[in-house]
């Protein structure tokens, strides 16, 4: 029963606390309708109550309007409250939007609306076969370790926690699952336009690799979460080293640093800049190479910039990692 499963997958991960508020996105799509009708059948017993948040992004026009009117009138008949929220500026630029200025609006208007409501977590409704595309998608693009973790199942961001109790769930078993409640979701007409990168790993790479491999999702999900243990004991072992200077700076012992292995100097520098700047998103391969450079100088005083927003420089037998503002 997929009920039962879900319920067994937040136990195991620990994604809900009784009394719990959670905001639950919902596109409307069959992935958040699974979520939101689950997540609904077993808030009695995991002791939670849920508020439902759609983005309406205006793309795709009327359809945009229409799942937002679907949206609302979902909460209204199983008597949840819900937020929704209108948005015009990717309207006027469709063609051009992308995957990642999609993906920010929509955390962005969820984690505010966790905010403005006092929210212990958000809820998405990323399953299985949404964790394979993604670590096929950053493979391809040539990420590290850090990538390749693609979604973690439960993860801090700002005051809230996401979570992500599907993640062990097929997008097939999702589908069977809204069959036997009658819910018909749904769909966005734009999921098949191979424009995007991420449509065209699900409607035509991932298809094309299934016919040698049908067990591919699960080997891809399986290797994240392989990788995800890896990331977080270094993780660990490199937030010994890293001291904070000040609210907008972090420094490391250069002996310390050049003492441990490449694997542990690399987390370093990534544990500072993302305490520093709550992102690794443009934190490069290239940047690790301009601080080895920086690090091979004999003198004091040289800089890197790490991305848009930090520098590292080399001063009296530190590393210092700080915000360019400051600078």
């Amino acid at each position: 029963m997929f009920s039962r499963r879900v319920l067994s997958f937040i136990q195991k991960n620990g994604l809900f606390s009784s009394f719990d508020k959670v905001v639950v996105g919902v596109s409307g799509g069959p992935d958040s309708m699974a979520l939101l009708y689950v997540l609904n059948e077993l808030r009695v017993k995991l002791n939670i109550s849920l508020i439902v948040a759609h983005l309406n992004h205006g793309i795709r026009g009327r359809a945009s309007d229409a799942d937002e009117q679907f949206v609302r009138k979902v909460c209204q008949g199983l008597g949840i409250e819900h937020v929704t929220k209108k948005l015009t500026l990717f309207k006027r630029k469709a063609k051009t939007v992308n995957e990642a200025s999609l993906r920010d609006a929509r955390l962005h208007f969820l984690s505010e609306t966790a905010k403005e409501i006092h929210a212990d977590k958000i809820a998405l409704g990323h399953t299985l076969d949404d964790q394979a595309e993604t670590v096929l998608m950053r493979l391809m693009r040539g990420s590290g370790l850090h990538g390749v973790i693609a979604m973690k199942v439960k993860r801090r961001i700002d005051s809230c926690v996401i979570v992500r109790p599907l993640l062990s769930s097929s997008r097939a078993e999702v589908v069977k699952y809204l069959k036997t409640k009658k819910v018909v979701p749904r769909f966005d007409a734009t999921n098949k336009d191979n424009v995007f990168l991420r449509n065209k790993i699900r409607n035509v790479i991932l298809p094309q690799i299934k016919r040698e491999n049908p067990n591919i999702v699960e080997v891809l999900a399986r290797f994240a979460q392989q990788a995800a243990v890896d990331y977080d004991f270094l993780e660990q072992q490199a937030a010994a080293f890293i001291k904070r200077e000040s609210a907008v700076s972090f420094s490391i012992q250069l002996r310390e640093f050049l003492g441990q292995h490449e694997a542990l100097q690399r987390m370093m520098i990534r544990c500072a800049l993302e305490q520093l700047t709550g992102s690794l998103r443009t934190f490069t391969f290239a940047h690790w190479e301009q601080i080895q450079q920086l690090l091979r100088q004999e003198k004091d005083g040289g800089c890197a910039c790490l991305t848009r927003d930090a520098v590292i420089k080399k001063n009296r037998g530190k590393i210092i990692i700080f915000l360019k503002k400051v600078g």
